[in-house]
Formats: C-alpha cells, sequence, structure tokens
C-alpha cells in the first residue's frame, strides 16, 4: 500500500524536474530571458551626439542590430581618438554635383574575444561621427576603456563603425555594463553583469541563426539587385 501511494509521488516528482531541467535547457539555447536581470528603470536622457536620432532608422532592439552586424567584438581602447576629414558626393542634377566634408574620429581597439562574425586584424580602427573629444556628432570611446561593440565594416578588413552609433557601444566597468544608448532594450543593461548581455547576444544568434553573410544590409543590398 504505501509503494503504491508513493509510486505517484515519485512520477509527479520526476515529471517536475524533467520540466524543470528541460526549461533551463530551452531558455539556454532559445533566449527566453528573466526580466529580473535587466535594469527595470534606466537613464534614457543621456549626452549622446546629434546622429543618434537618425540611428535607430532601421530598429531599436538588440536582435535588429545584431543582425546588421558584421561582427561583435569585446575589446580595450588602447589610443587616443585622431581625427580626419572625409568627402561624401552625391547627385543633385545631371550637371550638378554636391560635396560635403565632415569630421570623424579613429580609435584603435584591441580584439580580445571575437563573440560573432570575424575581424581581420587583431587591432581594429573604431570609426565614429565628429572630431575627437567633442559629443557634438557622437559620444567617443576613451583610451582605456572596456567594451563590447557591435560592429559594421568599412570595407578594407580595418575600419569598423559601430552599429547604431552610442547605442552599438557596451561599456564594461568590474564586469559590469553601462551604455550611452536612450534605447530601452539596450539601456536596460545598465548595471546588470556582463555575462546577462553575452547570454542574450548568444540566445538571440542561436534563435534567429544570424549570419554576417546574409545580416540585413546583405539582404537589402541583393533584395535591390
Amino acid at each position: 500500500m504505501k509503494m503504491r501511494k508513493l509510486f505517484p509521488m515519485i512520477v509527479s516528482l520526476t515529471v517536475l524536474v524533467a520540466a524543470v531541467v528541460s526549461g533551463v535547457m530551452l531558455n539556454n539555447m532559445f533566449g527566453f530571458t528573466n526580466s529580473l536581470h535587466y535594469n527595470d528603470s534606466p537613464d534614457l536622457n543621456k549626452e549622446t551626439g546629434s546622429f543618434i536620432k537618425f540611428a535607430s532608422l532601421y530598429g531599436e532592439t538588440l536582435d535588429d542590430y545584431i543582425d546588421m552586424s558584421d561582427a561583435i567584438i569585446m575589446g580595450e581602447v588602447i589610443s587616443d581618438g585622431v581625427g580626419f576629414e572625409d568627402t561624401w558626393s552625391y547627385d543633385i542634377s545631371e550637371k550638378e554635383q554636391r560635396t560635403h566634408t565632415f569630421a570623424l574620429t579613429s580609435t584603435e581597439i584591441r580584439v580580445d574575444k571575437i563573440l560573432y562574425g570575424s575581424v581581420e586584424e587583431k587591432i581594429v580602427n573604431l570609426v565614429q561621427q565628429g572630431s575627437p573629444g567633442v559629443t557634438d556628432a557622437e559620444a567617443k570611446v576613451k583610451k582605456g576603456q572596456s567594451v563590447v561593440i557591435l560592429l559594421k565594416g568599412q570595407g578594407n578588413g580595418k575600419d569598423y563603425a559601430s552599429i547604431s552609433c552610442e547605442n552599438g557601444i557596451f561599456y564594461v566597468e568590474n564586469s559590469k555594463l553601462y551604455t550611452l544608448s536612450p534605447l530601452e532594450d539596450f539601456s536596460k543593461y545598465d548595471g546588470c553583469d556582463l555575462q546577462v548581455l553575452l547570454s542574450d547576444m548568444n540566445r538571440i544568434i542561436t534563435f534567429n541563426n544570424y549570419s554576417p553573410e546574409n545580416n540585413f544590409f546583405k539582404r537589402t543590398q541583393k533584395d535591390a539587385e
């Protein structure tokens, strides 16, 4: 009699344990996250450059920007920013062309770990809008900072921009994160452990089967051809 009474309890306990284990496995594989990990009242009014208002035209979530990335790296800023100028020319009529000159800043980033995609060099140049030391166009990274950056290649294997300006850069201090992003899906990581972000990125990439070779920009280009 006792065994008959215990048997359903044993079966129920076994089912419960299996359900918990399965839930953990699904969570790790497919990106279901626990909102208790996040900052539920982040500062969304940070000091950023003017380009940030154009940066969210393609999306406003980490998922969106991972899909746009050529690579995601973790590393350290190892140089001061160096300013330079570039030009952009475009036709305004069949007979007239207009040229704009704009300021840029290039800063060296030592690549300590590649989280997604690939980069050709151990040191890459992060190119940001505006002159060194000012935030009028884009807030600049600073020498000595540890960063996680979602990168878009500039075509030469050495120069990269961050996806969506300040939105594409996470700063790391003592394994804690902070951002300059005004978007909630990025600012929610402010004060969180680095591992929370890395786990979320891994789950998003795995669940969506993302690949730099078939990212948002490459798919858009193919559709336009």
